[in-house]
């Protein structure tokens, strides 16, 4: 009965902090608590939102910069038919550099924030954003593993994947505005699974390593079908083409 009593106690103590103080956050109207005043602190570590489930709401460049030990942050929306609720109209400063997981869905912005080093980021998830590049310049991506940008369709460039040597999967469907990819893949021994369906503007693949197991191409290279043959029987194992 005493340990009973105790354990009690301690729930009733969880449930009363503030959502700010919290160190998981996934309702919606706790998310929102916390991000329309601004009220995130070191104590949160993961971050689950659902945005199908709010209204459009205009947020500070500055929501999460006391979030310092912010590690999971997934926000996402089951319709497909929405846009990003979040706005930032003065853009977003900063996102913690703990971030080892991070899936934005319809990321409104044109790159990542400036303040943000992505050394511990294993998973990168930012399917039909607004992105054109993720970021200026070079960043240590050491630990990532799997980069997934689909239907990003304003996306031009990715970064070198030299700095991320561990890069297993990239998806980049859809990106409609892609233009070229970076030459230092040749040397990426880990990639094995390269999705390009729909890049309608990649002009030419570079050399990449024998490793590569899959390449998905799709409507790639509509009018260039014969030097992609030849190009995938040098390059790959295994290819995977769809006409749709």
């Amino acid at each position: 009965m005493i340990c009973c009593k105790k354990w009690v106690e301690k729930l009733s103590e969880k449930t009363t902090k503030q959502p700010g103080d919290r160190s998981r956050l996934w309702k919606t109207e706790n998310i929102h608590y916390v991000f329309k005043g601004n009220r995130g602190s070191a104590k949160v570590e993961g971050i689950f939102l659902n945005t199908s489930e709010m209204k459009e709401i205009i947020l500070s460049p500055e929501i999460f910069s006391q979030m310092h030990n912010l590690r999971l942050l997934k926000i996402y929306n089951f319709d497909e038919e929405e846009k990003c609720k979040l706005k930032f109209p003065q853009g977003l400063h900063c996102l913690p550099d703990a971030l080892t997981y991070l899936y934005w869905d319809g990321y409104p912005l044109k790159s990542l924030p400036s303040y943000f080093s992505p050394e511990n980021i294993v998973i990168l998830q930012m399917p039909n954003s607004q992105l054109e590049e993720l970021w200026n310049g070079i960043q240590d991506l050491g630990k990532l593993i799997e980069m997934d940008l689909s239907h990003s369709k304003h996306l031009t460039k990715i970064p070198d994947a030299a700095h991320a040597p561990n890069l297993e999967t990239i998806n980049l469907e859809y990106c409609i505005s892609l233009l070229q990819l970076p030459p230092t893949l040749q040397y990426h021994c880990k990639l094995s699974s390269l999705n390009l369906r729909c890049c309608s503007k990649l002009e030419k693949l570079p050399e990449l390593s024998r490793n590569l197991k899959r390449v998905s191409f799709g409507r790639m290279y509509r009018n260039k079908r014969s030097s992609l043959i030849d190009w995938i029987s040098r390059q790959t194992r295994v290819f995977e083409s769809s006409q749709r």
